[in-house]
């Protein structure tokens, strides 16, 4: 749609139209209630959902480890597609996030620098527990069945079946982070580190990230 309205712009510019029939109303998004624009988990969605994920150990150990790691530390899902089992650290414990990957190229975090995150000594355990039955000698840490990369839709549909099972809102990836980072609000850090734990440059986009404002009734 940007492209045609340019287009006509030009043929409007050589005096070939009088009006540009694509308006820039044709591909901007809706007017969102801000029930909608919820894209995140509340405490209550997030106990829902945890509970949920227990009955996931068994018959869905990976994508459930995944969608942990996301929610408890907001690691972008194009991040955790690149871990290598190097980058788990059993000891303090914790997490290296040194890469990312968009559009099947592999680079830099988005905010261009490498970070540790830090994770619980429960989930730390677990990460334990799936190195030594996939093994450490492996290239990433998580893969798909041909066992290459994760596909970038799989994580939606895997939280769209968890939400569903949980009776819980749907969120995307993207939302996890979200929640993660009202977690780290609702437990008293601070914007800076947030900022740092999300992978953000500033703390202007880290704001949009914590919903500690809304409770359920």
């Amino acid at each position: 749609m940007r492209v045609l309205h340019r287009i006509f712009a030009k043929a409007i510019e050589y005096e070939l139209l009088d009006k540009n029939p694509v308006t820039k109303t044709a591909w901007l998004r809706k007017e969102r209630t801000s029930e909608d624009s919820r894209n995140f988990w509340t405490p209550d969605d997030e106990h829902k959902v945890m509970a949920t994920l227990e009955t996931w150990k068994d018959v869905y150990p990976q994508r459930r480890l995944i969608i942990l790691i996301q929610v408890v530390t907001g690691i972008r899902f194009s991040e955790i597609r690149v871990l290598e089992p190097r980058d788990v650290d059993l000891q303090t414990p914790g997490l290296w996030v040194r890469r990312s990957m968009a559009r099947k190229k592999i680079g830099t975090p988005k905010n261009k620098q490498a970070r540790f995150q830090v994770v619980p000594r429960g989930l730390a355990e677990e990460l334990e527990t799936w190195l030594r039955s996939t093994g450490v000698e492996k290239p990433w840490l998580f893969t798909s069945p041909q066992g290459g990369h994760l596909a970038n839709n799989s994580l939606n549909r895997w939280y769209r079946k968890l939400a569903e099972q949980a009776g819980v809102r749907p969120i995307s990836s993207h939302g996890a982070r979200h929640t993660s980072g009202s977690s780290y609000a609702v437990m008293g850090v601070g914007q800076k580190m947030i900022a740092k734990l999300l992978g953000h440059v500033n703390t202007n986009a880290t704001e949009r990230y914590t919903h500690i404002q809304v409770t359920e009734t």
